[in-house]
Parts: C-alpha cells; structure tokens; sequence
C-alpha cells in the first residue's frame, strides 16, 4: 500500500508539472526567449509602436487583418506545404509589404516568386551596396544563409547586401510594389533575426526598417498542421502526448524500483535471420524508387553525405552548416560555393539530376577520403 500510494503521488506530480510547464516555441517565434526565438526582435517593434500580431496556422494567418496598413512576416516558409504556400502568399499579397525569411528555391518555387536562391554566407560583415527604406548604405550584416537572383523581365528589383557577386546575387531582394502589389522582400539572413544574433552588426536596425513599415505586423509561424499530411506522414501529435508520455515512462520506471528483482546473467540467442545490410539499402531504394520520391531521395543522400562528412572533420550538428562547407572545401580545394550547392542545394526532380547528385555526392566524399 505505500509503495502504491508513492506511484500514484509521483505520477501525480509529473502530469502537473507536464502541464503547467509553458508551451515551447519554436525557431524564430516572436514569444521564444531561446536563443532561436526571436523575442527581442519582437519588443523592439513593439516599443516603436507596431503592432505585432502572431499567427501560428495556415487559417488564423488567412483570418488576419491583411491591408494596405499591414505588413507580413512569414519565417520558415519551407514548413508549408505547396498548396499552403500558395494559399499564404495569396493572402499575404493583399498587405503593403511582404517580406519572406531566407526561402529556399522550393519554397519560391511554391510560393510563385519569380526569383532563383542560392546557398551563400559570409564569416566578415557585408556592406550594404544600395540605398532604400529598407537599407542604409552605411549598413553590416554578415551570417546570411541565401543569396537572391529575380527571374528576366519581373519588374523593378532593388539589390542589396550583393558583396560584389558577378551574378548579381543579393543577401537582400526588393521588389516595388504598386498596382494592386504588395511590396516584396526577400531576406536571405535568416539567423541575423534570432535572439542569438539580433544585436551583432546592423540587423536590429535592419529588420526595424523591414518590419516596421506599418503599425500593424502579421507574424506568420507556420505550424505542424501547415505541412500538409502527405509531407508530415499523417502524424500529427496532440498536445496531450508528451505528458502522457512521460507519465507512462515514469510510471514504468517506478513499478520497476518496486519490483525489481536481481538480473540473472546475460544468455547469448541466436538471432532468427541473418539480414544483410546491402539488402535493406537496396529495398528502400525500390521504394523510392516506386514513389518517385526523387526529392525525398535526393534529401536523403545529401542528410547522409553531410553526417559522414561532419563525423569525419568533427563538425557537431549543431554548428551552422556553413562550418562544415568550410571543413570540406580546405580539405578538397574546391570553392565553398560549390560545396554548399552540392550538400545543401536544391533538391534533384528527374532521374538524370538525381544520378548526377548521387555521383557527384560519391565523389566529393571519395575527395576527402583521398585528398
């Protein structure tokens, strides 16, 4: 009976403490202290009079006062699904501005911005190179994830942060609005707005001027549910879940102090069946293969060459992935950009870019191996 009551009040006590813990937030949300929250961002807007307005599903944000006196956030963009995204931008277009955080090609390409990304970033402050609302020409800025090109004949683009790119890539795109347009803006700085790294450079001051445009911002967090089913696997957990799940943990672990007993020793089992590996590698690729995954597939192979890589140069994966493209490029010679459109470049979408990848992939790890 004591050992009893003792598990009941432990259990009692976990699912209080489960449920009456804050709600985390995720990266770059506006209420997150952590260091990839985007918290102080948030405040500073506020003390400069804007209203800052979160809005955390494809539906509340649809829902939200989008007009001539607004401005729109939306961070993350690649966690919308296709159809999501296009519901998004539509939405979003009818607001003065428009400014997406470091989308990547698949994400414009949902979204239907006429402009190309490409992977690249700078260890030393970038000046500014241009003049706007937006951007002073005195301004630094350094970290930046994506690079900006518009497509031929969409209109007048202001290009910024372009660090003397003989492409006329730009850490920062605008395009005017007018007619019935949102203005629209393309940041290709996406850390620089995080509570990490708001104070360093000129990104506060950076994103005051982007943000702060009208006295009304929308904030846009997209959820789980903004996925989609068919790119989530149709699991999508409910809030109850993690409590529930450490109370059946503890649970279990308690039951086992009060009822343990001593382990005897450990009796080697043949295992049933021998299972090669080369078996399993080989029937997950008919899978995909059958799918016609080719995006999947090409995400998995690069996953997998960037964790052999970061194993082997000892680049923890917590580290931005610049320093892992550095790693490789000193130990190959080969340019960092080229590097970084190989292992964190857009994804393959026919059989040919697919074998391609996977060959070049085989031959840059096959490079560090044997310099």
């Amino acid at each position: 009976m004591v050992w009893a009551a003792v598990v009941l009040v432990a259990i009692g006590v976990i699912i209080a403490a489960a449920l009456l813990r804050p709600v985390p937030r995720g990266a770059y949300d506006p209420d997150s202290p952590a260091p990839t929250g985007a918290q102080a961002m948030a405040r500073v807007l506020a003390a400069h009079g804007v209203d800052v307005d979160v809005r955390r599903s494809i539906g509340s944000f649809e829902d939200a006062r989008l007009d001539g006196g607004t401005t729109v956030l939306i961070v993350q963009p690649e966690r919308l699904s296709p159809e999501n995204a296009r519901r998004a931008y539509e939405a979003a277009s009818r607001a003065a501005r428009v400014v997406l955080l470091a989308p990547s090609q698949s994400s414009l390409d949902d979204l239907g911005v006429p402009a190309t990304a490409s992977i690249r970033w700078s260890s030393t402050p970038t000046p500014a190179r241009c003049s706007s609302d937006i951007v002073r020409p005195t301004d630094l800025v350094q970290r930046g994830v994506f690079a900006y090109r518009p497509s031929e004949g969409t209109g007048a683009w202001t290009r910024c942060f372009t660090d003397g790119d003989p492409d006329g890539r730009a850490g920062l795109l605008v395009r005017a609005g007018g007619s019935g347009q949102a203005e629209l803006v393309l940041v290709g700085y996406r850390e620089n707005l995080t509570n990490a790294y708001v104070s360093q450079d000129d990104n506060a001051a950076l994103f005051v001027r982007a943000l702060g445009h009208s006295p009304h911002l929308v904030w846009y967090v997209p959820g789980v549910d903004d996925l989609g089913e068919q790119y989530a696997g149709g699991i999508v957990w409910p809030d109850w879940f993690e409590p529930l799940v450490w109370m059946l943990g503890s649970s279990v672990v308690l039951l086992c102090l009060v009822r343990a007993r001593r382990l005897g020793r450990l009796v080697p089992e043949p295992l049933p069946a021998v299972v090669r590996a080369v078996e399993t590698t080989e029937n997950r690729g008919r899978l995909y293969r059958r799918a016609r995954d080719r995006r999947r597939t090409a995400a998995v192979l690069q996953a997998g060459t960037r964790a052999r890589l970061a194993h082997r140069f000892g680049v923890r994966p917590s580290e931005p992935p610049e320093h892992l493209v550095d790693a490789v490029s000193r130990a190959t010679g080969r340019v960092p950009r080229e590097i970084g459109d190989l292992l964190l470049g857009p994804v393959a979408d026919t059989d040919t870019a697919l074998v391609t990848l996977a060959q070049q992939l085989s031959h840059l790890e096959e490079q560090v191996r044997m310099p």
